[in-house]
């Protein structure tokens, strides 16, 4: 699989190729070759030479999100259509941050009252909550307890709003 991201101003080459529980990576001009020891999507654990990297990861249509034990990583898709100013679809809920998803207080089907408290995330030991921006029913909710999101994607979407 052949890709390019954009990191700060400089676009960056990637490809990656998988055989079993090998893989080869190469990055501009650097390869490297591993082990995939675990895989459950968002978590995973590699090993690379005698380096083992244990992380979790989100995947959208524009970018990547790494979470690695060095830090929050994003990886900009150069092949994206989107523009850079970020348009949310009325009645979707966004995640502000990278995070993991702590408790879901709603299900598909309720209804909420605008400011009722749906969600809650947790980055670098800080809660965020998720609340209505609006009347409505709860149409669907993307994640469950324990997951972990990234950087504006949908949570939650309401329907039947004003």
């Amino acid at each position: 699989m052949k890709s390019e991201f954009k990191i700060k101003d400089q676009i960056i080459p990637v490809e990656f190729q998988k055989n079993g529980n090998h893989f080869d990576l190469k990055v501009s001009n650097h390869s490297y070759s591993g082990e995939i020891l675990a895989f459950s999507a968002p978590n995973f654990s590699i090993k690379v030479g005698e380096q083992i990297v244990q992380g979790s990861f989100f995947s959208s249509p524009d970018f990547i999100d790494l979470h690695l034990s060095e830090g929050n990583f994003r990886l900009r898709r150069q092949s994206s259509k989107r523009s850079a100013a970020k348009h949310h679809v009325a009645g979707s809920l966004v995640s502000p941050m990278p995070g993991k998803v702590v408790k879901v207080l709603v299900k598909a089907g309720d209804n909420v009252k605008k400011g009722d408290l749906l969600m809650i995330l947790e980055a670098m030991k800080m809660e965020h909550k998720v609340l209505a921006p609006e009347d409505g029913a709860v149409e669907k909710i993307y994640f469950k307890e324990g997951d972990r999101v990234g950087h504006e994607v949908e949570l939650v979407k309401i329907s039947g709003g004003k």
